[in-house]
């Protein structure tokens, strides 16, 4: 009986102590799976953290990449709206259109204005007014990057007035006035240390009706000579301004009226002047030119005294409208009693441009 006592207490023992070891060993396991769950879940919480941080210094940095790609596609829309473009035209040049070679290949230029002269002489202690009003009509062509030719003609109203002794005569008629042809040619480009220079030659053929030459005061609408004329032109561009000097030779050719041969004096012509932008649109330019006409023949006999020196100064403004199209005011006022007193022209000029691809 006391054995069976023995063996019951040391199994319960046993037992007790058995159950006490798989629980401490399941606490154990437990408390380590929780710290590892605590473990991984701090870290899934500081990766989280991390990631979050790495997005928030991406983002300005996706912001200035997608601002440089914007800025990048402005510049390159803004760079193909320019390819292609012509580039804006030097306009301080615009004024030298008749002894300067500006237009390019395939490029044509069209005219037309109005012009209003006005001279008074005195003869023999007679007044002689004269009043000019022209239209004239001009093309000019570009033939390659150096050459350009041209041709005018005008459409003329004259009217003359004849005083002497508290009696005047009045006389008017209109027609066509002298057709001139010729071309201009740049033989030298401008460079740094060198003007650029460009030569023409130009002819008039007397095509307008014919001027009574023993009647001074009649209206006149030709020289009633065939004109060859040559000139030479030189500029150079000195900021802001383009500064020019012309100088050329008239040839006039001998005619005969009623039996009679007559031969116009040769000329000398020169002036000088310069150009300059006041704006991308307008231009101003002035100029001062002159003459020494050589005195005319009769058949065999000198006329002396018949030569003149005209003299005047020019100031013109041009207006660019567009890349074509074009004003032109001109103020010329007579220096000296052999030239006219004083002009006044409007011109609008258009130019058709050849295409460029």
């Amino acid at each position: 009986m006391g054995n069976c006592k023995f063996i019951i207490t040391t199994a319960v023992a046993i037992a007790c102590g058995y159950i006490s070891y798989v629980g401490s060993n399941e606490l154990l396991l437990n408390c380590h799976t929780t710290d590892e769950t605590n473990s991984v879940t701090d870290k899934t919480i500081e990766l989280a953290c991390e990631s979050s941080s790495l997005n928030d210094l991406n983002q300005p940095i996706h912001s200035e990449t997608m601002a440089d790609d914007e800025t990048s596609s402005i510049q390159q829309v803004a760079l193909s709206s320019t390819i292609g473009e012509e580039p804006p035209e030097d306009i301080s040049r615009l004024f030298l259109r008749d002894s300067e070679v500006l237009l390019k290949p395939r490029e044509i230029q069209l005219s037309t204005g109005l012009n209003y002269s006005k001279n008074d002489l005195n003869e023999n202690l007679r007044l002689i007014r004269f009043r000019d009003v022209s239209i004239p009509f001009s093309i000019s062509a570009g033939i390659t990057e150096r050459l350009e030719v041209f041709a005018t003609f005008p459409l003329l109203y004259a009217q003359s007035e004849f005083v002497a002794f508290n009696d005047s005569i009045k006389s008017d008629d209109n027609g066509i006035g002298d057709l001139t042809t010729g071309f201009s040619y740049k033989l030298v480009n401008e460079s740094k240390a060198f003007p650029s220079v460009t030569g023409s030659i130009s002819r008039t053929i007397p095509t307008g009706s014919k001027e009574d030459l023993e009647d001074s005061s009649s209206v006149r609408f030709t020289s009633n000579v065939t004109n060859f004329s040559f000139g030479l032109s030189m500029t150079k561009s000195v900021d802001p301004a383009v500064l020019f000097v012309n100088l050329g030779y008239d040839e006039n050719s001998a005619f005969r009226e009623d039996s009679i041969l007559f031969k116009p004096g040769n000329s000398i012509n020169y002036g000088f002047g310069a150009g300059f932008s006041i704006n991308s649109a307008v231009s101003l330019s002035g100029r001062y030119y002159a003459s020494y006409v050589k005195d005319n023949r009769v058949g065999d006999v000198l006329v002396v005294g018949s030569g003149s020196e005209p003299t005047t100064f020019n100031i013109s403004l041009n207006y660019q409208i567009n890349n074509k199209t074009r004003l032109e005011t001109s103020l010329d006022f007579g220096l000296n009693d052999d030239a006219n007193d004083s002009a006044i022209g409007f011109s609008y000029i258009y130019t058709l441009r050849r295409n460029r691809s």
